[in-house]
């Protein structure tokens, strides 16, 4: 399940970008195919702004947070192949991407926002699954796994390979995402209009930030806490807002 390549001909290619590729595909490609006709241009266009502006902003929050490694490392910033893409900034930096594209296309961002956001757990499956075949995002190690519910822990290998016991972060973020899948086609009630994209976007920086307490991969401290939690705790705030916004009633 877990394999960390991908074999296509002579070619072998990392299980974590065949997975992010086709989530984000298949998603944007399902959205245009339920899009009216008159209107498919005008959203390909805000979802090609979305996408830069995702990877732009992804990049730059992941080498912020890995400023240490990159002060010797400058050349690989602009390296997207080695990887480093920070899910938060990708989420920020598709919003305005497609934001600023859709005015200009005339299209409504709430709307738009309705229309991209099952992608939201469809591509949190597949990053966590990528995740696990990559051995990133891995839970730190723990003295026995007969101390914890089963579910929660595994023996898996840490980016250095090392195999331990520890949190299954993979599987949970796995779970947790599916999870999020009929709750994203219960939230196409209309009742829900304008306000399904902030709430699953609430849910899923709420699992992403349970599950950061249980990382054990390096990461910069912020205040004492791991600089992932808090970016997912200001998420969460974000998403909040948005979604208190969008359910306040209209004035006349």
């Amino acid at each position: 399940m877990f394999t960390p390549t991908i074999s296509m001909g002579d070619r072998t290619v990392a299980t974590y970008t065949v997975l992010l590729l086709l989530a984000i595909t298949g998603s944007l490609a399902l959205l245009l195919w339920r899009t009216p006709a008159g209107q498919r241009a005008a959203v390909a266009d805000a979802c090609l702004g979305g996408l830069a502006g995702g990877l732009l902003l992804a990049r730059l929050v992941h080498v912020a947070l890995h400023w240490r490694y990159f002060t010797y490392n400058i050349p690989e910033i602009g390296n997207l192949l080695a990887g480093g893409l920070d899910w938060r900034g990708a989420v920020v930096g598709a919003v305005f991407g497609a934001g600023l594209v859709g005015r200009w296309r005339g299209l409504a961002l709430p709307a738009l926002l309705d229309r991209l956001a099952p992608a939201l757990p469809v591509i949190a499956l597949a990053a966590w699954w990528g995740c696990g075949a990559a051995a990133c995002a891995g839970g730190a190690e723990i003295a026995r796994m007969s101390a914890y519910p089963p579910l929660f822990t595994w023996e898996a290998a840490d980016s250095t390979g090392m195999v331990a016991p520890r949190f299954a972060t993979q599987p949970l973020g796995m779970a947790g995402a599916a999870l999020l899948l009929p709750l994203a086609l219960w939230l196409r009630r209309p009742r829900y209009a304008g306000q399904r994209f902030a709430v699953l976007l609430a849910l899923l920086a709420l699992l992403m930030l349970a599950l950061s307490l249980l990382r054990g991969d390096a990461m910069p401290r912020v205040f004492g806490l791991r600089g992932d939690t808090v970016l997912d705790a200001v998420l969460l705030l974000w998403a909040l807002l948005l979604a208190a916004r969008a359910a306040r009633p209209a004035s006349p």
